[in-house]
């Protein structure tokens, strides 16, 4: 038995909060704000909370980045909120179900890649293609 195969607490409440983070996010933000502001309000303010919440629980100010760590922590940044843009122009055109599910499939595929095969040789583990049916 490796360490692989022991569920830590995190990973078992991976599961749970990425649940409870899109009912969050994707049912409060479209059912509640989205019709009275839209979707680059809605996109912007949901950036700039987790900016906000970043700097209080990151505190940054105790290591200062580098200038090369600044640029791409706006690069970073930036893409975060292109990223909460983009869902929410597919949430004003097609239903909420539709856009959700086409935004988790890259990191689903992501995962379900990385998690069936072997790091060292890239051969499909069948444990780990196993444990998935």
């Amino acid at each position: 038995m490796t360490v692989l195969d022991t569920p830590t607490r995190a990973s078992m409440l991976a599961g749970p909060a990425i649940v409870a983070s899109q009912v969050s996010i994707n049912f409060g933000a479209a059912k509640a704000i989205f019709p009275a502001v839209g979707p680059e309000a809605v996109a912007m303010l949901r950036t700039g909370i987790s900016a906000v919440l970043l700097l209080i629980f990151a505190r940054p100010w105790r290591a200062s980045p580098t200038p090369t760590q600044l640029g791409w922590l706006t690069v970073y940044g930036s893409m975060l909120g292109g990223m909460s843009l983009l869902i929410y122009w597919a949430i004003e055109r097609i239903p909420i179900g539709v856009a959700v599910a086409i935004e988790i499939c890259g990191p689903l595929a992501v995962v379900l890649g990385k998690h069936g095969s072997d790091s060292r040789t890239g051969h499909q583990t069948t444990k780990s293609s196993s444990s998935f049916s």
